[in-house]
């Protein structure tokens, strides 16, 4: 198989709506659009047939729509982000969409909460630090695996056992505020930092500099703002968790004010890394 047959492959294997870019599943504004104008079409009581009448945007390099087409998408749960995928339309417009579909009866497709929902916007593979995405059944168990094909951080858990870990973590964080430290004054530059500054370094170095280079000033400059405000940002953190009393429910509030991402081992060992880049915790 030459280079241009793979590539067709894997355009062909990613859902319409979506592309790769740089190993990364997107969206494909345009064909997003198209996605979105499909629901809206149907939700208004168009038919299969004119839906796919009134489509513009070529369906996978064809410019022949029809009604198979058009329930195919339709059918597709990943465009309400499942497996990983960026989320193009709302849950009710998928259920409700679903509940139109002549003889046939929809249920949800295993709907999460809201803390579920937190959890899954941050939780990431400590491994590589790829996203890790939740795969239900009808059991309530959920199978979360690294998005990284190559990551063997594969793990089997309860949502209630994750949300029971996560709550525990913010309660012994509550208990002892104590354990919120800024880093040390002369801390090595974050990553971010020093890849920017190395870009910036970059387009600097040319003869004339490209129309970007303002926006990776501003950037640098919000980076390094952040790393020296650390000290701030552990103080507010603080005064956020001494405010709140141990509790037995998830407190969503208290989890977005100060949780930055849930990091996930292969083992299902869970630490938190905090909004003032913390992680909690720490080394035994």
């Amino acid at each position: 198989m030459n280079f241009r047959e793979s590539e067709r492959m894997i355009k062909r294997n990613i859902p319409f709506g979506y592309m790769m870019v740089g190993g990364e599943i997107i969206a494909n504004e345009p064909e997003a659009a198209a996605v979105r104008k499909v629901f809206c079409l149907y939700l208004s009581g168009v038919s299969l047939q004119d839906i796919s009448g009134a489509m513009i945007v070529p369906y996978n390099d064809s410019v022949n729509w029809d009604k198979h087409k058009v329930k195919r998408i339709l059918d597709n749960s990943k465009y309400i982000g499942m497996d990983g995928y960026p989320k193009l339309i709302d849950e009710r417009d998928f259920l409700a969409a679903g509940r139109l579909k002549p003889g046939k009866c929809v249920s949800s497709p295993l709907p999460c909460s809201q803390e579920i929902q937190l959890l899954k916007a941050v939780a990431v593979c400590s491994e590589c630090g790829k996203r890790f995405i939740r795969k239900p059944n009808r059991h309530g168990n959920a199978r979360w695996r690294c998005l990284n094909q190559h990551c063997s951080s594969k793990i089997s858990l309860l949502d209630d056992d994750l949300k029971h870990i996560v709550n525990a973590l913010l309660n012994d964080i509550i208990r002892n505020s104590a354990l919120l430290k800024a880093s040390q004054p002369n801390h090595q530059e974050p990553i971010a930092v020093i890849k920017l500054q190395n870009e910036v370094n970059q387009e600097m170095s040319k003869a004339r500099p490209g129309a970007d280079t303002q926006k990776l000033l501003l950037s640098l400059s919000a980076e390094k703002y952040t790393a020296c405000n650390d000290t701030h940002s552990t103080l507010a953190i603080r005064e956020i968790f001494e405010k709140h009393e141990p509790a037995d429910q998830f407190n969503c509030g208290l989890f977005v004010a100060a949780v930055g991402k849930v990091l996930v081992s292969r083992d299902a060992h869970i630490t938190l890394r905090l909004k003032n880049g913390q992680v909690l915790p720490g080394p035994d």
